[in-house]
């Protein structure tokens, strides 16, 4: 059993217990699709380009920038090692779910491209891919922090859609962040429309929403140590298509 939560184990456990038991317990880790290939190198390329804001003011030429999402990602394509939740992992293959992945990584320069050219100008760090290691009520938490300016947190996505205002409202990850660092929080959406677009949504949470994220974690925290990880066969993400695990567990 991990030694301490973190967003993604509690939003997996709520979507699905026996995943998180799949995961975090029996340490399964399912091949990673295309797009988290593509969303792990842009990740690292933006990172590398405000980091460089962080550290000499200025931000890396358009090429380097290029350069890293690159070798970012044909490593992970070559030597089939990504990461998922902080944590290194190996896999034997790639599920590129009927995309080219010539064109997924072209897409992935492209948006690269266009965050640098016309948002990470506007972002001055102070903290970059940040580790914050806290706890609530007794009960160790981590986050990793995309990026924190003086004013708000900041989060990127790989995405195909906007989030909606109910999933902004809703989302736990901007909850949890905003607890710890007590900062508004944006999410840098970096769309794969038909004209690709870099979208930014800003949401802020109240003393209440803290309170409820303080008393929802140790209850997480005593359902895990309870040991009942049980399927939840009941949403979208109950499928052959969403779910990596569905043959260890419906699929049966």
């Amino acid at each position: 059993m991990p030694d301490y939560l973190s967003v993604s184990q509690i939003n997996m456990f709520l979507r699905c217990p026996m995943q998180y038991q799949f995961r975090y317990l029996e340490g399964i880790k399912i091949p990673p699709a295309g797009v988290m290939i593509q969303g792990s190198a842009y990740h690292k390329a933006i990172a590398s380009d405000l980091v460089s804001v962080k550290e000499t003011h200025d931000l890396l030429p358009l090429s380097d920038v290029r350069d890293i999402f690159s070798t970012h990602f044909d490593e992970q394509v070559h030597q089939k090692v990504s990461s998922d939740d902080g944590e290194e992992f190996e896999f034997d293959n790639i599920n590129w779910e009927e995309q080219d992945p010539g064109e997924v990584k072209d897409k992935g320069i492209e948006l690269v491209e266009l965050y640098h050219c016309t948002t990470a100008p506007g972002i001055i760090p102070v903290e970059v891919e940040n580790k914050l290691t806290s706890d609530i009520n007794g009960d160790e938490f981590v986050l990793i922090a995309d990026v924190v300016t003086e004013d708000v947190i900041i989060d990127h996505k790989v995405k195909k859609r906007r989030f909606s205002e109910a999933e902004l409202k809703q989302d736990l990850q901007a909850t949890a962040y905003t607890y710890f660092y007590r900062k508004p929080f944006q999410f840098h959406q970096a769309l794969k429309l038909k004209t690709p677009t870099i979208d930014i949504a800003e949401t802020e949470r109240s003393q209440s929403d803290w309170g409820f994220f303080e008393t929802l974690v140790p209850k997480i925290k005593q359902a895990i140590t309870s040991g009942i990880f049980y399927p939840n066969p009941t949403g979208w993400h109950c499928s052959e298509s969403f779910c990596g695990y569905f043959a260890l567990c419906r699929g049966k």
